[in-house]
């Protein structure tokens, strides 16, 4: 009997070390289904940014890659990141280039039976960038000549320009081409003009563009006098029409040192001062004023000031 329960005990220990070897053995361990890449596109693009989605099946995370389209890249990849999404954007991008993006496929991630699908999207392409700086370079009034300027777009094959007044009154529409970076209009004094921009390139035929980019280009008051009178600085400039307000600097100095001691609405062409910061006016010193009209964040800038010792009627160029 004892012989026989020794036999017995035997299998049980037999079939306890096959069933752990079981069950502490890999998991998971059937064929993973193969991932598929259904569809790959470019969805969206900006100067410097590329977006793609994809549809899959059988995946569970995507791995998303990239290089310039170029011969010399023909295998250059880097590898980006790695998702879980149906969608990627790739950024700090050269505007106007094209790039082959690849995306691979994973699943059974964790199985000692990982597969992987790739797929690659070839000449994928960033767009121009928006149009970035437009300034106002110059106004004279002696002249009535506007000029004013930009900053190029890299890859615009050329620019559209839009100019009208502040009412919105067409005056000039054209395009110009991409060595361009200014031009100069003839133009009406104590008056705001609306001057807009945008770049175009040719894609396979057709013409893109940016967005318009916009700006009010405001004439610099005229002050009209600059007089002193029982401790106080009086100041009278034309009016700009289309102007929203006006700002009036004031200084002890010609060329630099000078505050804003006042903020008017466009109703307003005169001011009255009585200290320029902690200074008091004084009868026998010269004061030297300029005002600049305003627009939705434009202004006019400065060209003239004008002193208090000739009464305002001469001015002196900055």
């Amino acid at each position: 009997m004892q012989k026989a329960n020794r036999i017995v005990s035997k299998w049980m220990a037999a079939l306890l070390l096959l069933s752990l070897c079981i069950f502490a053995g890999p998991k998971n361990v059937s064929a993973a289904l193969t991932p598929q890449v259904l569809q790959l596109v470019q969805s969206d693009s900006t100067g410097k940014s590329i977006s793609v989605a994809w549809a899959v099946a059988n995946t569970e995370q995507i791995e998303v890659w990239i290089k310039e389209s170029l011969p010399a890249n023909k295998n250059n990849y880097r590898k980006v990141a790695t998702v879980t999404t149906n969608g990627y954007t790739f950024t700090d991008l050269r505007p106007g280039t094209t790039y082959d993006i690849m995306i691979v496929a994973i699943n059974g991630i964790g199985t000692t039976d990982v597969r992987k699908t790739t797929r690659i999207l070839y000449s994928a392409k960033t767009s121009m960038d928006e149009v970035g700086n437009v300034y106002q370079k110059s106004w004279d009034r002696f002249t009535n000549t506007l000029e004013i300027g930009w900053d190029k777009v890299s890859v615009a094959e050329g620019y559209e320009i839009y100019f009208e007044t502040s009412g919105e009154k067409k005056l000039e529409n054209k395009t110009v081409g991409r060595d361009i970076d200014s031009v100069t209009f003839h133009v009406e004094n104590n008056r705001v003009y609306k001057f807009s921009l945008r770049a175009f390139t040719t894609e396979k035929g057709v013409k893109k563009y940016t967005h318009w980019k916009s700006i009010y280009c405001l004439e610099q008051p005229w002050i009209k006098s600059v007089t002193k009178a029982n401790g106080k600085l009086n100041v009278k400039w034309q009016k700009v029409k289309g102007a929203q307000g006006y700002d009036v600097y004031v200084s002890s100095k010609p060329y630099s040192g000078y505050k804003k001691v006042k903020s008017v609405k466009k109703s307003k062409n005169s001011v009255t001062i009585k200290k320029v910061g902690k200074t008091k006016i004084k009868k026998k010193k010269t004061w030297y004023v300029y005002v600049e009209a305003k627009r939705d964040g434009n202004t006019s800038g400065r060209k003239y000031f004008f002193s208090s010792k000739t009464g305002g009627q001469q001015y002196t160029a900055f």
